[in-house]
């Protein structure tokens, strides 16, 4: 039975490790950033509503004491690491540092968190209330009932983003595909349970959705048509297949550092761009697209670095702290 555990877990940090690698790409910009954006935030609560699927949901006080302290305090880690960040910048040039103009973004995230440098910490907020929701079904709500709240909110979503458009207090634009993405990875479990095709068919459906995002196109915060949830919907299943047929270490390893990766990948961008253009403007090398493919490895690479400095010194403490005890 512990094998059975640990094996499915690393596909899920397989798919992880996927999904953090092409939301770095897609941020550095590419000429595949336009298929990426389509689903990668949707791959993410995709997978965590798979995993509410693997085992009995966790008792409501339980439940908000872990989500606290695996979503809410890293994303207030971030945000200290990411304003000290801007402090050292703004201070350089003599600026004003208004501090309550960071705090808005900690506390309401959206476009309030574009001063911090460091805007992609608005997943961990919707995050935490997307989980919480979804709980909250599982746990009151008869099963089928989960499923057909499922269709009425894909239904309701672009009306939903009508009304709050652009990047509105904690990005609550995204709330229903993030919601709709819970419900389906939910059930994927649910029907599939360990069936799986070859990956022959992954990359058979990441093709698919690749060509329909060239149609539809659209993003978990615009979506522009219904054909957004099945082009999305193609590409996730894609890379869950692959991720059941492959068991590259590598993948692994940046899948279980993926949370850390999301919230300083941004800070570390910037440097590895210029770093890259540098060398690029040396040699006399002018590719786009192999400029920025280098400027997104060079950020996984470190962000994967300084985490694991991070983890370590982190373990270091806590032996530290239990060895005293």
């Amino acid at each position: 039975m512990k094998k059975y555990i640990d094996v499915r877990k690393e596909y899920i940090d397989v798919m992880k490790g996927i999904g953090i690698i092409l939301v770095v790409i897609g941020h550095t910009g590419n000429s595949f950033s336009g298929w990426i954006y389509s689903f990668h935030m949707g791959l993410f609560f995709w997978i965590a509503g798979y995993t509410m699927a693997l085992k009995p949901l966790p008792e409501t006080k339980i439940f908000l004491k872990k989500r606290i302290k695996s979503i809410i305090f890293p994303l207030i880690g971030f945000w200290v690491v990411s304003v000290l960040n801007q402090y050292i910048i703004i201070k350089k040039y003599n600026l004003n540092f208004e501090w309550f103009d960071y705090v808005k973004g900690l506390i309401l995230g959206g476009h309030w968190l574009e001063i911090t440098g460091n805007f992609p910490l608005w997943f961990l907020h919707l995050l935490f209330i997307a989980e919480i929701l979804f709980y909250l079904e599982l746990k009151f709500l008869p099963t089928y009932f989960v499923a057909i709240n499922g269709i009425i909110i894909a239904l309701g979503t672009l009306k939903f983003q009508e009304i709050f458009p652009g990047r509105p207090i904690w990005h609550i634009n995204v709330l229903p595909v993030a919601l709709v993405y819970m419900t389906i990875g939910f059930y994927t479990y649910k029907i599939l349970k360990e069936k799986t095709g070859s990956i022959l068919y992954g990359i058979v459906l990441i093709m698919i959705g690749w060509h329909m995002t060239l149609t539809w196109g659209g993003n978990v915060a615009q979506i522009n048509t219904y054909w957004y949830y099945v082009e999305s919907f193609l590409s996730i299943m894609g890379i869950y297949i692959i991720a059941r047929n492959i068991n590259v270490k590598f993948l692994n390893r940046i899948g279980k550092m993926s949370l850390y990766i999301m919230g300083i990948h941004a800070l570390i961008m910037n440097f590895a761009g210029q770093f890259v253009q540098y060398i690029f403007d040396t040699i006399e090398f002018s590719s786009e697209f192999i400029r920025h493919m280098c400027a997104a490895g060079i950020t996984v690479l470190l962000s994967c670095a300084i985490s694991n400095i991070y983890l370590d010194i982190k373990n270091v403490i806590k032996y530290k702290v239990a060895i005293k005890k």
